[in-house]
């Protein structure tokens, strides 16, 4: 008799990572204290970046605006278009807000309504090419894997939220690229789900308007 193989998508011990922590918190509260909490992060996560580019451009603000000249005049709008793509599909560790950031500093070479509707647009193009990745390849070991800890706390998040459960990723601190990937293996509707990506688009606007805030005072 042979011993069924255990999928990397069965159950496991909770793994401690951010990710993981961010979906499991909407396993154990109510939705109006899971929704209530994640938007208040996101409001302390916009005061502090507003405090750190502060700081950065009373402190370096020279160096500054030459990495930012340096990085837009390299990049152009193809850089900015694929970095954020890159981040936004594949769950890179670094945020699409740092490639914001150097855009909309007076020091970049890029035009700010261009520069903000190619990322805005990246950011869209990346969750679709996660979900559609993993609606091909969810049953390759690879994708398995990747999502093996976040795989069970996605489905309770799909379970209660439905498609807002992207609307809220592409808002809040929830990982967007992760629950896109988690999408497709849960095997949402695509149309729904392109619409639901669409939050991305105010969430760059607003994050926008906190660097630029910062950079002005």
């Amino acid at each position: 008799m042979t011993t069924p193989t255990k999928s990397p998508l069965d159950p496991e011990p909770p793994v401690k990572d951010q990710a993981s922590d961010a979906l499991a918190d909407a396993g154990e509260e109510s939705d109006a204290r899971f929704l209530l909490r994640n938007f208040a992060y996101t409001i302390l996560g916009m005061l502090v970046v507003i405090g750190l580019v502060v700081a950065a451009r009373y402190l370096i603000g020279d160096q500054l605006a030459m990495a930012s000249n340096w990085l837009t005049r390299k990049g152009g709008y193809a850089g900015a278009f694929l970095s954020t793509w890159a981040i936004d599909t594949f769950t890179l560790p670094v945020s699409p807000d740092i490639i914001l950031a150097f855009v909309s500093h007076d020091g970049g070479h890029l035009n700010h309504g261009i520069a903000l509707a190619l990322i805005s647009m990246a950011s869209v193009a990346g969750g679709n090419t996660g979900f559609y990745l993993a609606r091909w390849l969810g049953r390759s070991p690879w994708v398995q894997r990747r999502l093996a800890k976040s795989y069970q706390k996605g489905q309770r998040l799909f379970r209660r939220f439905g498609v807002w459960a992207v609307v809220i990723a592409g808002l809040t601190p929830v990982p967007f690229s992760i629950v896109c990937w988690l999408a497709g293996l849960y095997g949402m509707s695509p149309s729904r789900f392109f619409l639901a990506t669409l939050s991305r688009i105010p969430r760059f606007v607003g994050w926008y308007y906190v660097f630029r805030l910062g950079f002005s005072i």
